[in-house]
């Protein structure tokens, strides 16, 4: 099953496992593509998830501009009631 076809949950917490191995490039493109897969499925929660680890992984990598961008998108797109995606999305907003 290629990247695209697996389901946004799946991916996101694949990004997650690859992330704490330490893999910083390959989990990021992984979230960018949980990222890209929650869209199609309307998974918002997901979406705002990938988004800010997308942010977090590239303050790791000292694209601090670039992160700020894709927080930017998260906060757009959270919202108190999703407690995923909030929350992760808080947690790296502090980081900020």
């Amino acid at each position: 099953m290629t990247e695209a076809k697996k389901p946004a949950d799946s991916l996101l917490k694949e990004a997650d496992k690859i992330f704490q191995e330490g893999d910083d490039k390959l989990a990021l493109e992984i979230y960018s593509a949980a990222f890209d897969q929650a869209q199609s499925e309307f998974n918002r929660s997901v979406e705002v998830e990938a988004l800010a680890q997308m942010a977090r992984v590239n303050l790791i990598l000292g694209e601090k501009d670039e992160g700020r961008k894709w927080l930017e998108m998260a906060a757009v797109r959270t919202y108190d009631a999703d407690p995923m995606g909030h929350s992760r999305y808080l947690a790296v907003k502090g980081r900020f």
